[in-house]
């Protein structure tokens, strides 16, 4: 999160889509949700933080955060994860951005409960290869003219 303020400081109002559902139980906040308090304890204005609560997984992230940055006429989006998930989530996001839209990254250090490199390597292959078929039907659909169907899916 650190990077994500310390961007957040250099371009002072760039909204933030912060995107991540509700991991332990609805009764317990989002993802998108703890982000947005760090934050705004950081000293980031509330008004910039957005909050995008539906995603479960980095498919999801993908699809309802860039729909987030398609409502708000964005011409750029920076991407901010840590080094280990970042090809992964490079990939589902760059697929699914629409043209004209500038994608940048920025590599957060990895957290450490994660464990090692070699451990979130295997994870993140194996999570791309899961996702794969979701992640085919997701580009064809953003690809395909005319209206797209509403999914509540991630």
């Amino acid at each position: 999160m650190s990077h994500a303020l310390h961007l957040a400081t250099q371009v002072p109002d760039a909204p933030l889509i912060l995107s991540g559902a509700p991991t332990g139980g609805e009764a317990l906040p989002s993802e998108a949700e703890v982000m947005a308090r760090w934050l705004s304890q950081a000293g980031l204005a509330e008004h910039r933080l957005v909050r995008e609560e539906q995603a479960r997984n980095t498919l999801g992230n993908a699809r309802h955060g860039l729909a987030l940055a398609r409502e708000m006429n964005a011409r750029e989006v920076w991407l901010i994860t840590d080094g280990v998930h970042m090809p992964r989530a490079w990939l589902f996001f760059r697929l699914l951005a629409p043209r004209g839209l500038g994608l940048r990254a920025c590599r957060a250090p990895a957290p450490r409960e994660r464990g090692p490199v070699i451990g979130g390597a295997v994870r993140e292959t194996l999570a791309l290869l899961v996702n794969l078929p979701r992640l085919t039907r997701a580009v064809i659909e953003t690809r395909r003219p005319g209206p797209r169907p509403d999914r509540n899916q991630p």
